[in-house]
């Protein structure tokens, strides 16, 4: 996609979840939108969708797709240099419950050791009895 196609569809889906959910809902097109805006380098578009917090989860929304909002989010967020509001996405991401793990929990896990290492903070390994 060239760059005002890119400007236009994020346009699209901001309107399309905004007349889809109720505000504190996260849906598929939440994952779609922040994928969208990360691929055209548009963060300060996404920081009034990515900087709410939601309460629910529309039906049919994949566990994979709040998974990887989650992900696009915080990478939005790093891409902004806003590192302690991307580490609190990613942590958000480590802490949902699935089935199986996923590869979008190994890369936000890579992502938080990077970011957490930026920020100054220090990791500890603890040996398991």
């Amino acid at each position: 996609m060239s760059g005002k196609k890119n400007i236009h569809a994020i346009g699209l889906m901001k309107s399309l979840i905004n007349q889809l959910t109720d505000g504190n809902e996260l849906s598929t097109f939440h994952s779609m939108y922040a994928l969208l805006s990360l691929k055209s380098l548009c963060y300060s578009q996404a920081l009034p969708i990515i900087s709410k917090s939601y309460l629910d989860v529309l039906p049919h929304t994949k566990a994979v797709e709040i998974l990887t909002y989650y992900y696009y989010s915080g990478m939005i967020l790093m891409g902004m240099n806003k590192f302690k509001e991307a580490i609190a996405k990613m942590s958000k991401l480590l802490l949902l419950p699935t089935t199986c793990a996923h590869q979008v929990y190994v890369d936000a896990f890579k992502k938080l050791v990077l970011m957490g290492m930026i920020e100054g903070y220090e990791y500890r390994v603890s040996e398991r009895a």
